[in-house]
């Protein structure tokens, strides 16, 4: 059967029009200016169609369904076909009402999606002489069959070249089962409803394909949603070879263009590059299934509110459907190679995926067009989250990338299988293994690999974006046992007990995500190994950075507050009960946002390059999560959770053992708190719970791989702790620097700018490596960091990725910051005697602010620093001569500080710092700026012996002249008990046993101690005899039979300015014999 519609001036009544033919020998053409208030069948209401291809004894009127045979061939042989190339109407279906077709059949949408144009306008479904039937059971188009007694017995093709489509699409048919293949071909239109491969409601015994063909596109083609399967209910299936029914579906064929192992599978989307000057949005694509419905427990009937009949005067009534099984599907593919898509789904919406899900990209689209801000929000884009991703312009939004966000997993539903991707060509802004909303649960967890240099993705993530990420065999939660991973033939080892692992080798990624964005746990934790250049930022864990509200008010006053705050509301009694959790009513609220917070249980990090791609890490390396938390399962020890693992050849400018919370303390950030949540960050409990969620209460272990390239890793600056980011792990941690790579700025054993001043929108914290809550008094060893290869290079990272000498032209007599000096592109720097060298520095403190609560102790025990790599007059290369920049005291360059950089930071404890081996510049037991000692509730410092500083000059050889030399030696040029500019509260020692120094200082360099300075010379301290950890020293302990080398003074007391205000008689410790 055949109905063509064309323009003319007679219009068709409100009606069903549908055919009664029994036989293809006949065709219908309806030519008209149509209007059809009503809907067009291909088939017949009760009547059969196609017949004449059917084999069937002639003594039976009708043969049950799953007998029927057809001759061979008449499958694919054309039953009936739909043409419409003008017109509006409601519904249009290939089959029929209620009466079967035998054979394939066709629906083709001709026409222009615009109304002003009404000899070509075409409209099928919405509002239709003021009738709207969007959301009713009527409206849109269907390959098939309507009644669930309308069987296809072939196969159906849909082809969209134009029109406007505000309803659904369907490959299939509403109620009635398919025993065929259904495609939908799509060419052009508007479709601002969704288009579904498959059927609402049926069965397809075959497979769906959608074909967004821009490789033949004939108008732009703005597509709502597509979906690989089906809509409400139904299943598609591929029969067996032993399956007794319907013969002409063994041995289907996939669709062209989608390889031969995939020949199984049930579902295909497939988009192809545009030709020129054509353009393809689509708002979602899904793999499987909707689903999106309110099924009953029992998930056999859908909810009465769903969907409603409507008579033609208007009248709508509730229409119950009852199924048999949600719209799940066993194996999906998408081959995405043209077009802008919004949100891509290798699943389905409430609907899983149940064996196989395959997510391929390989687009080269590169033109978008301007589409509506209304158009997107009907499409459910939410460009109000993801602001970055499209360009604005009044009222107009242009896509800025091909796909804004693309996801492993499902929407809503659970999903028990792990996502496979072929990724070769695709410009992402949010990538995700795993899914939206939807539970991620397979055994092995999941598994991310980007290895192509084709791939540009802004923001990619090991986890899901709201959603846990839980390893279950059988139901009961496990953690992945899978270690070896092969990609491309070459195998990955993944430690085992990971559930989200990521791998990158290649493309242009800006940031990397271990785990969750906006909340949800991954249990078991994160794995992230990188063999590539990263332009951005990595975390180990998740991405909190957002505004959580509590207000439910907030986003039910206006469809916009929705929008900007749907998906960060969160109820705290509903989070606090389902944690186990009880707190007071004020600490309600912050509590709940902690543990809503993107989580994971652990995190490993490997960092790698190669001799002739080197990986370098542009922007900053934390273990830890950004505004994210890493917290250890309920009853698991802390130890060894968190490891970063580096090899050869890396460049990595920051590297954080801990978490980022700068965004959470952002003006605009402490605003919204403010104006649209019920916490209080100004009460100083709260603020200080709020900002706990981004303290680490584990110990972050550096690592590197055996085999190690000597110095061929350079690390920029190194810090134990976080970026506004705290450490609240018991006891101490202990860092061993033993494998030998380069460190060009600086080493700091805390954490950078951990202290939060109080605002008008927030209350003052004080932040650092704080301990455990119980370890308010801590007076032992909290860091201890020990050198045993790692050298300093003052160097810095060019925006092209290169290093080079981080060299400063000296302004002598004046407070002006230095000129920075580029040596390779002055060929006069090298004779230029004042140009010095900056950076290369370790603190045992915290950096810009913060404390460290406890004892600081760092283990000079090889060579800190290789004159002949750096100096001119040593061999070097940097422009630079060494007694220059000895000479230089104003330069901090190649030091050693047992205390912080900035005037916030304070060691609340005791400094050591032992020289056992090799050279350094200078060595201080205070800090840059910053105090050793706490202060007090008036904001001073007073005495107190627990803030103290030691200093021991102790290598295994004793100090020779200048003219020898040896490679055990420990040496120093200028030695100091106390800071640069910090104070000490306590009194500093200093204890020149075997080495060689310049000069020595019992006090400061420019500094106040308020105890006293002690300086001995030919004693040092020892280890204890029975040392809990081999770092600890016995401060009443020394050794007397050890000889420094002063090449020039020892001074008692400060060097340029402070004072020292203690006074103390120490001729109990001066020995008596000569």
């Amino acid at each position: 059967m055949t109905i063509l519609t064309h323009i003319l001036k007679p219009l068709l009544p409100s009606r069903k029009l549908w055919s009664v033919l029994l036989s293809m020998a006949v065709c219908t053409s309806i030519s008209a200016q149509i209007v059809i208030g009503g809907d067009v069948y291909g088939g017949g209401r009760q009547g059969e169609v196609g017949t004449s291809n059917q084999i069937k004894p002639d003594s039976v009127l009708m043969v049950q369904a799953d007998s029927v045979k057809l001759k061979d061939g008449a499958a694919k042989d054309t039953a009936t076909t739909i043409t419409i190339n003008a017109g509006t109407m409601r519904t249009i279906f290939g089959g029929g009402e209620n009466g079967r077709t035998y054979g394939s059949t066709v629906v083709i949408i001709n026409g222009s999606s615009d109304s002003t144009k009404l000899e070509t306008f075409t409209q099928i479904g919405g509002k239709l002489n003021e009738l709207d039937w969007n959301g009713t059971t009527r409206g849109g188009i269907f390959g098939a069959g309507d009644g669930s007694s309308a069987y296809v017995f072939g196969n159906t093709k849909v082809t969209i070249l134009g029109g406007f489509l505000p309803q659904n699409v369907y490959g299939g048919g509403n109620q009635a089962d398919l025993m065929g293949t259904a495609s939908v071909t799509l060419l052009g239109g508007d479709i601002q409803g969704t288009v579904y491969g498959g059927s609402r409601l049926a069965d397809i015994y075959g497979y769906s394909y959608v074909n967004i063909d821009g490789q033949h596109i004939q108008n732009d083609l703005l597509i709502g949603a597509v979906y690989g399967g089906n809509d409400i209910a139904g299943n598609i299936t591929n029969l067996p070879s032993n399956d007794p029914r319907w013969t002409w579906l063994k041995g289907i064929q996939q669709p062209a263009g989608i390889a031969n192992d995939y020949n199984h599978f049930n579902t295909f989307v497939r988009s192809t590059q545009e030709t020129s000057g054509k353009h393809i949005y689509v708002g979602q694509i899904f793999g499987g299934g909707n689903g999106d419905y309110t099924y009953t427990p029992n998930n056999t009937k859908l909810d009465v509110d769903t969907l409603v009949d409507m008579s033609s005067d208007g009248t709508k009534t509730p229409h119950v459907f009852t199924v048999s099984t949600q719209p799940e599907v066993e194996n999906a593919y998408l081959d995405l190679n043209g077009g802008a898509f919004g949100y891509v789904f290798g699943g389905g919406n409430r609907a899983t995926v149940t064996k196989e899900t395959v997510i391929g990209l390989n687009n080269n689209t590169t033109n978008f067009r301007a589409l509506s801000k209304d158009l997107l929000h009907k499409m459910g884009i939410n460009f109000d989250i993801d602001t970055t991703a499209y360009t604005f312009s009044n009222d107009s939004v242009v896509p800025r990338y091909q796909f804004d966000r693309v996801f492993g997993g499902n929407n809503k539903a659970e999903m028990k299988i792990q996502p496979t991707w072929k990724l070769q060509k695709a410009n992402i802004h949010n990538l995700y293994s795993g899914g939206n909303e939807g539970l991620m649960s397979n055994p092995n967890g999941l598994l991310l690999a980007l290895t192509s240099a084709d791939l540009s993705v802004i923001n990619v993530y090991g986890g899901s974006r709201k959603a846990d990420v839980k390893p279950l065999l059988n139901g009961v939660q496990i953690l992945p046992l899978q270690k070896d991973t092969v990609i491309n033939m070459i195998s990955y080892t993944f430690p085992a007990g990971h559930s989200a692992r990521t791998l990158i080798t290649a493309g242009n990624i800006v940031n990397v995500y271990g785990g969750n964005d906006i909340k949800g746990n991954v249990e078991g934790g994160n794995a992230i190994i990188i063999e590539s250049s990263i332009i951005g930022d990595v975390y180990g864990g998740g991405n909190g950075s957002y505004f959580y509200t509590d207000k439910e008010n907030l986003i039910k006053a206006s469809d916009a507050n929705m929008l900007k705050y749907g998906d960060f509301y969160y109820d705290p009694d509903d989070v606090l009960a389902q944690a186990g959790v009880s707190v007071s009513d004020k600490m309600k609220s912050v509590t709940a946002l902690g543990l809503l917070r993107p989580n994971a249980e652990r995190v490993y990090i490997s960092v790698s390059g190669t001799e002739t791609d080197t990986t370098v890490i542009g922007g900053s390396l934390y273990c830890g999560g950004n505004s994210a938390t890493i917290t250890a399962a309920p009853g698991q020890v802390a130890e060894d959770k968190i490891k970063l693992n580096i090899g050869s050849y890396v460049i990595a400018d920051k590297v954080f053992l801990g978490n980022n919370g700068e965004n959470m303390i952002a003006t605009s950030m402490l605003q919204e708190y403010k104006d649209h949540s019920t916490v209080d960050l100004t009460d100083s409990e709260v603020f200080a719970k709020y900002i706990g969620g981004v303290s680490m209460n584990m110990k972050p272990k550096v690592t590197f791989v055996d085999g190690l390239v000597d110095y061929s890793t350079y690390i920029g600056s190194l810090y134990c702790g976080g970026n506004i980011g705290s450490m609240t792990y018991s006891g101490r941690n202990e860092q061993n620097f033993n494998d030998r790579i380069i460190v060009y700025n600086k080493v700091v054993g805390g954490s950078n700018n951990a202290n939060i001043p109080a605002t008008a929108l927030n209350a003052a914290f004080e932040g650092g490596i704080l301990g455990a809550d119980n370890e308010e008094n801590y007076d032992s060893a909290r860091i201890v960091l020990n050198f045993k290869g790692l050298r300093l290079e003052p160097l810095r990272l060019t925006e092209s990725g290169k290093l080079e000498w981080n060299t400063k032209k000296w302004q002598s007599y004046t407070d002006k910051p230095a000129e920075l000096v580029a040596v390779d592109n002055d060929p006069d720097a090298e004779a230029d005697d004042d140009l010095r060298l900056d950076g290369a520095t370790v603190f045992g403190g915290c950096y810009s602010s913060g404390h460290v609560n406890g004892n600081v102790v760092i283990n000079v025990l090889e060579n800190l620093v290789d004159t002949s790599r750096i100096f001119n007059d040593c061999g070097g290369s940097s422009g630079v001569y060494f007694d220059n920049q000895a000479e230089d005291v104003m330069m901090s360059s190649l030091y050693v500080y047992g205390a912080g950089y900035g005037a916030e930071t304070e060691i609340w404890g005791s400094t050591t710092i032992n020289l056992k081996k090799g050279f350094i510049f200078q060595a201080l037991g205070g800090g840059e700026k910053g105090a050793v000692g706490r202060k007090n509730a008036q904001g001073k410092y007073e005495y107190n012996p627990k803030y103290s500083t030691y200093i021991n000059l102790n290598g295994t050889v004793a100090g020779m002249s200048d003219e020898h030399t040896h490679q055990d030696l420990a040496e120093v040029q200028y030695l100091y008990g106390g800071g640069n500019q910090g104070v000490v509260a306590g009194n500093t020692h200093v204890y020149l046993g075997n080495g060689r120094i310049y000069d020595a200082f019992g006090g400061a360099c420019n500094a106040d101690i308020l105890g006293h300075a002690e300086l001995y010379i030919g004693r040092a301290l020892v280890s204890s005899a029975n040392p809990k950890y081999e770092s600890e020293l016995r401060h009443d302990t020394t050794s007397t039979n050890v000889f420094p080398w002063v090449r020039d003074n020892i001074y008692g007391g400060n060097d340029f300015g402070g004072t020292i205000k203690g006074v103390g008689y120490f001729g109990s410790n001066v020995r008596e014999e000569a």
